[in-house]
């Protein structure tokens, strides 16, 4: 990922624009940060490559917490190697640059989201939440400004039985209508898979007439170098309520490496609801190796699914 930037000097007074990116190298679990250096202050006078220092940040997320710290000190040139993790750990990394002269520092600077670092979960990859909880390493984007936030529940305090009928989905709520939120994976092994397909079920009330749900998912892939939105859908084309399933096909990154990220967008319903998140062979390769279960599924609280008067 690649974050745009304005330098600007104390001592030099330089405003010039560039870019801070980060990719995971072939070694799991490090990362080369690089920018672009200022050119010109704002005088059009050049700074040259001995007047700049730079310092280098890490924000890391675990399983066991977030840290921040100092990464790089005094830098010269235009890219700092950073160890995130080790090769069999997993965490998402987000990285700051401060120029820095003789005269003191620009103001700090990030990449614009955090990239997965470290191991990646191996195909077939399957997330149903079971019991409500994670069975993978995930991280959130939410915005709080409009009470967006995603967060995995229990059929019993949605009132809604999960699509695989195993106690646990995901859910995003919010106060109103316009607000966005993301859910984005650790990094998925599509090593192995001839056809890969991401699939995922998301839980429709139609409605009807004007009050159609037309709240949509927004399905993105990151594939260590840049994130690329693959699909889009809106609830209402779906005709029948209850759990609906959504897939899209990875085969562009056959036996690579990836990072899934599902944006949730608030039309007209407050609430977005996710489950059995799957990384696997096409339906169409599996069907005739898989048992066909049957789940009976109970009717929604109707009051889960407000609408938006936004």
């Amino acid at each position: 990922y690649g974050g745009k930037y304005d330098w600007c000097s104390k001592k030099y007074h330089c405003c010039s624009s560039g870019t801070v990116r980060a990719r995971e190298t072939d070694t799991d679990g490090i990362v080369t940060v690089t920018w672009e250096a200022p050119e010109l202050d704002n005088n059009n006078s050049p700074l040259t490559d001995e007047a700049l220092r730079y310092d280098v940040f890490m924000t890391s997320r675990s399983a066991a917490g977030t840290e921040t710290r100092q990464v790089g000190t005094d830098v010269r040139g235009t890219s700092h190697a950073v160890t995130v993790c080790s090769p069999s750990e997993q965490r998402f990394a987000e990285f700051s640059v401060v120029a820095k002269t003789e005269g003191g520092q620009a103001r700090e600077v990030f990449t614009p989201e955090f990239i997965p670092a470290g191991k990646a979960d191996e195909a077939p990859f399957v997330e149903s939440f079971k019991g409500a909880r994670e069975e993978h390493f995930w991280g959130y984007y939410d915005d709080y400004s409009f009470g967006c936030t995603w967060y995995v529940t229990d059929d019993y305090t949605f009132d809604l039985t999960s699509q695989d009928a195993d106690n646990g989905f995901l859910v995003m709520e919010s106060e109103s209508a316009g607000s966005q939120a993301e859910i984005y994976s650790s990094k998925i092994s599509l090593e192995g898979l001839e056809a890969p397909v991401l699939s995922f079920y998301s839980y429709n009330l139609k409605g009807s007439g004007e009050n159609l749900n037309n709240n949509t998912i927004e399905i993105s892939v990151y594939d260590g170098t840049e994130k690329k939105s693959v699909k889009t859908v809106t609830m209402a084309d779906y005709n029948e309520d209850g759990w609906q399933r959504i897939s899209v096909s990875l085969a562009d990154y056959a036996g690579r490496d990836v990072q899934l990220l599902l944006k949730g967008t608030i039309v007209n319903f407050l609430t977005i609801a996710i489950d059995n998140i799957r990384v696997d062979d096409s339906f169409e390769r599996n069907l005739t190796a898989s048992s066909m279960v049957l789940i009976i599924v109970a009717p929604i609280d109707f009051r889960k699914f407000m609408w938006s008067t936004n």
